[in-house]
């Protein structure tokens, strides 16, 4: 996770000098050697990885489901309250939204955010954990 954290947050960043949301999540993946299917990262006609965070901005519904559907094609699912550090996570925000991240442990994970970069947070009730899945 160290080499993830303290990493600026950039819209459609895949690493290794930035990351978005969903490109942290991609690079963790790459960097773990998981095997995805090759559609994986194209999500759902002209939308990819390289171009997810204008998707956010533009239908903030339809990126999240974007983003369920890719999750669900990779790693195996576990129970939120099950998981282990290194596994990749949905998390809900207190305000509604939600957004991937990487569980690292002790009830805290890690995310790319706009206005804080790459950093750890608390899973408590501003943010949860609603679905979760083992890459590893």
């Amino acid at each position: 996770m160290q080499a993830y954290l303290g990493k600026p947050y950039a819209r459609n960043g895949k690493g290794p000098e930035a990351y978005g949301c969903f490109g942290l999540i991609w690079r963790y993946c790459k960097d773990l050697g998981v095997a995805m299917p090759s559609e994986c990262w194209t999500l759902r006609g002209s939308w990819t990885i390289d171009n997810y965070g204008d998707l956010i901005d533009l239908d903030r519904p339809f990126a999240e489901s974007v983003m369920w559907a890719v999750l669900e094609r990779i790693g195996t699912p576990v129970k939120p309250a099950l998981a282990v550090a290194g596994d990749v996570l949905v998390v809900r925000h207190h305000e509604g939204g939600i957004f991937p991240a990487i569980y690292s442990g002790n009830g805290h994970a890690i995310g790319a955010f706009l206005a804080a970069d790459v950093r750890a947070f608390a899973l408590d009730g501003e943010n949860y954990a609603i679905a979760a899945r083992r890459v590893r």
